[in-house]
């Protein structure tokens, strides 16, 4: 099965697509692609950059007094009985106002989340550091009912590591990572749309349901499925927000607004520079993709745009 090359036909994609070179990203799930034909790489320097707007300031100003307080207390809230997930919580704002890019964590600003997915006893050794209780039915629901990421991962340790592991021989095990984490590909997203991608998973799925049902298949059927109904959370929690994302974005705001992982330096630096008639040229396919790379900050984007051969990880 390839990975991304289910679909071959052209996507009804309006304008949203206008102006970017063609290729085969066009005809199927190919961000790589999209970045190598479209990305003009900018060398120069942060002359250009705009001043924070007013938008910018009045949100700023709203988080100071959360600043001030957690300097003084620490972990200033923590909804402990709601396991993270992408609809665990209603829609939050710092601003409703002033902001353009939304979603928080939570339901509030510096209210924080626990994820017991990952692992309960970091959860619970965190929510006493911070002074705070476990919540009871979180406890039993993952010491009886629910397995987590780290439960599977003590459970394929062989004794010769765990003894390496208590010693501090060897550090970073993937017990380590409380959440499970997974490195997901938001820029898809905004290139392509949910239903495109969906679209596509279905079609991935269909090239393996009539084979024979080996442990691979089995594994590959079952993460496809699970792939397909994250997206769709995906596009609901979205639409908490007031946002439809089941189609591709159309501008730098839309692309934003379908990361769930905040890059807010690097990301007001991009707006900035969208909105700069002097910067618009070379930045004709930069603006938009800097918005929908994880974690990006303006070196990384370079790091990224000046290796073409860089692979496409997926989820």
């Amino acid at each position: 099965m390839k990975a991304g090359a289910a679909l071959r036909k052209e996507v009804d994609s309006g304008d949203c697509w206008k102006g970017f070179r063609p290729g085969s990203w066009a005809t199927s799930i190919n961000v790589r692609d999209f970045i190598v034909r479209n990305v003009t790489p900018y060398n120069a320097n942060e002359d250009f950059l705009a001043a924070p707007s007013r938008r910018t300031k009045a949100v700023w100003a709203k988080l100071q007094p959360y600043f001030a307080e957690e300097r003084k207390k620490g972990v200033l809230a923590v909804d402990a009985a709601t396991p993270s997930t992408l609809l665990a919580h209603k829609a939050g704002y710092i601003d409703r106002d002033n902001e353009i890019i939304v979603g928080l964590q939570t339901d509030q600003p510096f209210k924080r989340g626990i994820f017991p997915f990952g692992g309960l006893r970091m959860v619970e050794a965190g929510l006493k550091a911070a002074g705070l209780k476990p919540d009871p039915a979180v406890h039993e629901t993952f010491t009886k009912y629910r397995k987590s990421h780290n439960d599977g991962v003590f459970d394929a340790y062989t004794p010769e590591i765990m003894n390496c592991r208590r010693s501090g021989i060897i550090t970073g095990l993937p017990d380590a990572y409380g959440r499970g984490r997974i490195i997901g590909d938001y820029r898809r997203v905004a290139l392509y749309g949910v239903d495109r991608l969906l679209e596509a998973k279905h079609a991935e799925r269909a090239q393996i349901n009539d084979m024979w049902p080996t442990d691979e298949i089995i594994r590959q059927r079952e993460e496809l499925s699970e792939q397909m109904r994250a997206l769709e959370d995906l596009a609901s929690m979205a639409k908490l927000y007031g946002c439809d994302i089941s189609k591709p974005a159309t501008n730098a705001q839309e692309t934003r607004r379908r990361r769930s992982d905040p890059a807010q330096a690097a990301v007001a630096r991009v707006r900035r520079m969208a909105g700069d008639p002097a910067a618009r040229p070379m930045l004709h396919a930069l603006a938009m993709l800097c918005e929908l790379l994880p974690r990006c900050r303006p070196s990384t984007v370079m790091a990224v745009f000046g290796h073409p051969r860089r692979s496409d990880r997926r989820v």
